[in-house]
Order: C-alpha cells, then sequence, then structure tokens
C-alpha cells in the first residue's frame, strides 16, 4: 500500500486526488512520470527529444538493445519508488505476503498489478525480460472452490505437474486459467511456504526466454 508521507518525501506531490512523480533517466533522454492513484501505481515514459510517449520498451523481450536499456532503467526506478514509498503488504493473507517477499529478491522475476476496477487486487508474478506470468495472487471467495464461503487469498501458478498435484486435496483446478496448465492452492498454510516456492521455481522455470 501506498505510504504518503514517505512518497512525499520521495518527491511525490498531490494532483488531481492522487500523487504524481517526475524525474529524467539515462542522462535525460527520457522523462518518466509516475502517478499513483485509488492505490494503484501506472508510468510513462516520454522522450525528450520528440516529447512523444515511448512505448517500445514494453514490447522489449530480449536481453540486448536499446529498448531492453530503457526497460531496465525503468523498473529499476520502479522498484526503488515501491521499496522507499510503499508499505510491504499486499494482500490479506501473511502467506501471500511472504511469498512476495520471497519474489522481492528474485533478480529475474517481479509483482505487477496490471488491472483496474474489481480486479485491481490482482498481483501477477512475471518473468522480467519476457513479461510473461508464472502466478498470480488473488482475494476469492472459497466456496468456489467447493470449500467452506470465506474469503481467501489464492494463487494459481503455472506447472508440467498437473496430474500428480491433483491428487493432493490442498490444489483444485485452476481458477480463471487454463486448466490443462495452471492450478489452484488457498494461501492459508495449508501447503508450506518451502511447499509453494518449490512450485514457483519450476513455473518460473517454464516462462524463462528461450523455452
Amino acid at each position: 500500500m501506498p505510504n504518503l508521507p514517505r512518497l512525499k518525501e520521495y518527491g511525490f506531490k498531490e494532483q488531481d486526488g492522487g500523487l504524481i512523480y517526475q524525474t529524467a533517466i539515462l542522462n535525460d533522454d527520457f522523462q518518466v512520470q509516475i502517478l499513483i492513484k485509488d492505490n494503484r501505481l501506472t508510468g510513462r515514459l516520454i522522450d525528450s527529444d520528440t516529447m512523444d510517449e515511448y512505448t517500445n520498451f514494453r514490447l522489449d523481450s530480449g536481453a540486448n538493445g536499446y529498448s531492453h536499456k530503457v526497460k531496465e532503467a525503468y523498473l529499476a526506478l520502479l522498484s526503488d519508488i515501491v521499496s522507499k514509498g510503499f508499505d510491504q503488504r499486499y494482500f490479506r493473507s501473511p502467506q501471500a505476503n511472504r511469498l512476495v517477499d520471497w519474489l522481492s529478491e528474485k533478480k529475474d522475476a517481479y509483482l505487477d498489478f496490471p488491472f483496474t476496477g474489481p480486479s485491481q487486487e490482482v498481483g501477477v508474478f512475471r518473468e522480467r525480460q519476457t513479461n510473461k506470468w508464472f502466478a498470480f495472487i488473488m482475494p476469492l471467495d472459497q466456496g468456489k472452490l467447493g470449500k467452506e464461503s470465506k474469503l481467501v487469498d489464492i494463487i494459481d501458478f503455472k506447472t508440467d505437474r498437473l496430474d500428480e498435484l491433483l491428487t493432493d486435496s490442498r490444489f483444485f483446478p485452476a481458477y480463471h486459467m487454463n486448466k490443462k496448465k495452471w492450478i489452484t492452492a488457498v494461501l492459508d498454510d495449508s501447503l508450506s511456504d518451502v511447499e509453494l516456492i518449490d512450485l514457483l521455481e519450476e513455473g518460473l522455470g517454464l516462462v524463462r526466454p528461450g523455452l
């Protein structure tokens, strides 16, 4: 969650019911505009020469080239803002937040909140070079999984061990995803952090470049 005093200390200013921060990166080649509103962070890159929005970095999937350099600088800035200006508690359940702590130590993956409206609490785990999802966390009434009705955090993740895992009652057919490639678990400590992290490492491996 955004921490208003720390964000203002970082340099954010109040504007139109939200917070805005502007700075330059890559020797002033680009101007970055970061907006935080309704607990959602969005950003734009402006080419300093043309004053047009620069979007090529969002399409970049390679490890080389100028657009990749731009993306790395932009993501480094976002990471710095989140680490210094946000309370690092994204989800309801302690286990979900512990998984985010694990993810924060990964150099090849990151957390993203790509949606607005009712789905704004969906946190997506992405591989950094390809931007592909390998897991996501979201709130859900577990009654939709055939359990007692209760709001919980669930995690969906990619796996190539679907048949094996579904023999374990702690796993469920994927919620809202391809049931041939994804699986769901409830983040209520019925699975240990170690078990989940091992599975997430496997899922991350499935979306790494070249695979």
